[in-house]
């Protein structure tokens, strides 16, 4: 959702409840009741021929168990994971095809130059494919880009948002063209990475799913999609070492789903399958907190940054990863113009140990979300080979990748599968800064944050 149209929602919100409360009639309770827009179980999506299905929701979440493969390039790598590894993602959002000029551009550049740096990763899209909803040209542009650059569900995985269901309310063409509506996913659903090191289990969420613009705009999660996925959760008899939520909207922003009382029903699907970390979008803006120890991540707009011309870090896409200590995240910018963008090679991401500082408060001064300490960080103080682990992404061969720990000696980091790891040993002191510095292609990027000692 663009920034400039959550006023006008919020007014028309407010004439909405006006309109409730003084026409005589029932208020309904929206935590439980989910509305006469939502009519439970439908049919399974069509792809693109004839006439689109009844936006009616969808039926049991579908579940699909996969692998994932190579996370980088590199030809040279070793394939083998003989002990811990992170498990990455990629979390894009708010692609708003047909916003703008910046649009296309924007999401060619990260399908064709910066997805394809990361191998098979999982790539996650929170919402706002499209800028509007019953746009067909938008909608089959979006479908084509994403076909070519071989995108596939299950290591594609979408949710809808607000835009996707604009004007009227109706996620019809979402189920059409997107990849999850063509591979029978849907609008909830459940999907299980297993891998040598770690169950991860991905649950998409409808946060657009009110049937109507006014309460689609704000966030609205309905009882009866919560229900469906408990229950395919209750009943899978196998326990996720990982579980990670998506969805569109806030559960905690006072101006999203709150508004409608329907962050209960996602913060019972949080609580109930001990989620790890919640990763969202919608303010095109990135920024991170802690609620009762759930990482609540925001993604960045790909597609509809404030200018729609040029790239100054505002756009872009997050860098999200699991390790044995917990979760980290990083935002990754684009810089430059429509017809020159870029984003500053190497990536480099460090996952053990976990960065402390990850809140970035949407407001930025702090108000909104005050900063909480990572609750998974920290290490022993004189404590002995303490592993680091970092993952390094970029279009070309890796040249060297290499620790510091504080003004220390560098390390060379060894590449391990998918990522590359070292050891230190931790001083008598009560913190030490951790910096891993890559170089490829010529290009040099960091990552570094000071770890506190117990």
């Amino acid at each position: 959702m663009t920034g400039t149209k959550l006023p006008r929602a919020v007014f028309g919100l407010c004439g909405l409840l006006l309109t409730v409360a003084c026409g005589g009639s029932e208020a309904r309770d929206a935590s439980t009741d989910p509305g006469p827009f939502d009519s439970g179980p439908g049919p399974t999506p069509t792809v693109d021929s004839g006439p689109p299905p009844m936006d009616t929701g969808v039926g049991s979440p579908r579940l699909a168990d996969t692998s994932v493969a190579d996370a980088t390039t590199d030809p040279d790598r070793d394939a083998s994971v003989p002990g811990p590894a992170p498990f990455f993602l990629q979390h894009w959002s708010d692609t708003q095809i047909g916003s703008g000029s910046f649009a296309e551009p924007a999401f060619a550049y990260l399908l064709n130059v910066v997805k394809p740096s990361f191998g098979d990763m999982p790539v996650v899209l929170t919402g706002d494919l499209v800028e509007d909803g019953d746009d067909a040209e938008s909608w089959r542009t979006y479908r084509d880009m994403v076909d070519a650059a071989g995108l596939v569900a299950p290591t594609f995985i979408e949710v809808p948002g607000n835009h996707d269901a604009l004007p009227f309310g109706s996620l019809s063409d979402y189920d059409r063209y997107s990849v999850a509506g063509r591979s029978g996913l849907g609008r909830d659903g459940i999907t299980d990475f297993i891998t040598p090191n770690r169950h991860v289990r991905i649950i998409g969420v409808n946060t657009a799913g009110a049937g109507n613009p006014v309460q689609d705009s704000v966030g609205y999660v309905s009882s009866s999609a919560i229900t469906r996925l408990l229950s395919a959760v209750r009943a899978d008899p196998r326990t996720p070492d990982v579980t990670l939520v998506l969805g569109h909207h806030s559960m905690d922003d006072p101006e999203s789903l709150p508004l409608f009382g329907t962050d209960d029903n996602l913060r019972e699907l949080l609580e109930e399958t001990h989620a790890m970390a919640y990763l969202f979008g919608h303010r095109h803006i990135y920024a991170s907190h802690w609620t009762d120890g759930i990482l609540m991540t925001q993604a960045s707009t790909v597609g509809n940054p404030a200018d729609n011309v040029i790239a100054n870090g505002e756009s872009g896409f997050s860098l999200f990863a699991i390790d044995d200590q917990g979760p980290v995240v990083k935002s990754i910018g684009f810089h430059g113009t429509v017809d020159d963008l870029h984003v500053q090679w190497p990536i480099v991401m460090i996952t053990t140990p976990v960065n402390p500082e990850l809140t970035v408060d949407v407001a930025l001064d702090d108000t909104l979300y005050p900063p909480i300490e990572n609750p998974f960080s920290g290490l022993p103080r004189n404590a002995s080979n303490q592993p680091v682990r970092v993952g390094v992404f970029a279009p070309g061969p890796i040249e060297t990748v290499i620790l510091e720990i504080g003004d220390g000696p560098e390390i060379p980091m060894t590449r391990v599968g998918e990522h590359y790891e070292a050891s230190f040993d931790t001083p008598d002191a009560d913190s030490c800064t951790v910096t891993v510095t890559a170089t490829s292609g010529g290009e040099t990027n960091a990552d570094s944050y000071v770890v506190h000692l117990d």
